[in-house]
């Protein structure tokens, strides 16, 4: 009778515990689902302060709807972005029609950079981001165009004048030639005379980039067919470098040149293991054929220089003739040399 009692009891304890736990995780689920609902209600609290603060629409600038979180111009104020193809289509082409080009190219930077802040920028070399052909795309509008409206768009505090004009064609020609002049200004300076040149090379060697590698040996050196400018040797391997000044553009015949400079130095002062090369440094502008008669000579170098308040720089043939042909190039690459010569 005893067993029984004891079994009866045993058999009632599990049945209590497993009531227990169901309430137990009843109660769970329970605390669960209503910090669920606090964190939804705190996120849609935030939502609304946000929208709450936005007072205008950060593309049309117009009021925020009250009934609404669509803008007239298809800006969502909750998401932050444009949802609304046609309608952003619309308010362009309405502002655009207007023939009110500050506008069109305000509107234009406006709409790129909300999207850019939504879905970042764009990097060299990577995927993602928003770019200005999605610009176009958004408008229904060329990517040249909307490139043209944003750099008029950066430029107009640094360049007020250019706001004077009727026509927005007559603008990027004018800012086109702005850009153009700077860039003369910067490239266009160069030493008086081949001797000046030297001297500063001589004078300013060790301070020099270009020439880090490289010990100065000898400048002006007489040998049979003409004058080495600078003869210099590496500081840690067997090579000879040879540099034929010009201080204005150079011509295919300076290829030659030095290539008999080469020549005489590989044959009297380098040993049967030692390397040779030559170095052209010359005057802006580049010359079409050095360019090209330098091409298939891996022996053999050419750097153009300009004068920067007093301080040389350099620069590789390809990059010069990228700034050579630089009134061809759209506003946007014309920015982008200016940026990196300056």
């Amino acid at each position: 009778m005893a067993e029984i009692q004891r079994s009866c009891l045993t058999a009632s304890e599990r049945h209590d515990g497993r009531i227990l736990q169901r309430i137990s995780l009843l109660a769970e689920i329970k605390i669960i689902n209503i910090f669920r609902q606090l964190f939804i209600l705190s996120i849609d609290l935030m939502i609304e302060e946000r929208i709450k603060t936005m007072d205008s629409c950060p593309i049309c600038r117009s009021n925020k709807p009250s009934l609404s979180i669509t803008c007239i111009c298809g800006y969502d104020f909750e998401k932050e972005e444009i949802i609304d193809n046609e309608k952003i289509r619309e308010y362009f082409f309405k502002i655009k029609s207007a023939n009110n080009w500050e506008e069109e190219i305000k509107l234009t930077r406006r709409i790129h950079e909300v999207q850019q802040k939504k879905y970042g920028k764009t990097q060299r070399g990577m995927h993602g981001g928003w770019k200005e052909s999605d610009t176009g795309t958004l408008l229904n509008i060329a990517k040249s165009t909307v490139n043209d409206n944003i750099r008029l768009a950066e430029v107009t505090d640094e360049y007020p004048e250019i706001m004077k004009n009727e026509k927005k064609t007559r603008a990027i020609k004018q800012l086109s030639n702005l850009n153009k002049g700077i860039l003369s200004t910067i490239l266009r300076k160069q030493f008086k005379t081949e001797k000046n040149l030297q001297s500063y090379l001589e004078t300013n060697w060790k301070k020099i980039e270009l020439f880090n590698e490289w010990n100065l040996k000898e400048s002006q050196k007489n040998i049979t067919g003409g004058v080495i400018d600078i003869l210099a040797h590496h500081k840690s391997e067997p090579k000879w470098l040879i540099i034929e000044l010009k201080k204005d553009m150079a011509s295919d015949k300076a290829v030659g040149q030095i290539q008999r400079y080469m020549g005489w130095v590989k044959e009297n002062l380098a040993l049967k293991s030692d390397e040779v090369i030559g170095l052209i440094i010359s005057g802006y502008p580049p010359g079409e054929n050095i360019r090209l008669a330098l091409l298939n000579n891996k022996n053999i170098d050419q750097q153009i220089y300009c004068l920067e308040n007093d301080q040389i720089r350099f620069m590789d043939t390809e990059t010069a003739f990228d700034f050579f042909n630089f009134e061809k190039y759209p506003i946007e690459k014309q920015i982008e040399l200016l940026k990196k010569k300056t």
